[in-house]
């Protein structure tokens, strides 16, 4: 194993060990596809996280996409510089 990943590994593990990285704790909630529910289990456990059945004590929740935005579609700007506009999407990633 290359030295510098070996050294990663150790600096992450002594963070683990003294509380200052903790591992994402994620709740799925119940009204995603079963499908999608399937891949994000699979993502999670490849980047060491836990899927947790009690949403109060996660770090993270996941919730179902959103129903028909065709409607309705959310947006906000968040930086102006000389006439163009930066905006943010939501329901969409960044």
């Amino acid at each position: 194993m290359d030295r510098n990943v070996e050294m990663f590994m150790t600096i992450e593990k002594s963070l683990v060990q003294n509380n200052c990285l903790s591992r994402p704790n994620i709740f799925l909630c119940p009204e995603i596809e079963p499908k999608l529910l399937g891949k994000l289990k699979d993502i999670i456990k490849r980047h060491q996280g836990t899927v947790t059945e009690d949403k109060s004590n996660a770090s993270h929740v996941v919730y179902p996409v959103p129903g028909n935005l065709e409607e309705e579609e959310w947006v906000r700007p968040v930086m102006k510089r000389d006439k163009q506009v930066l905006l943010h999407w939501g329901y969409y990633p960044d």
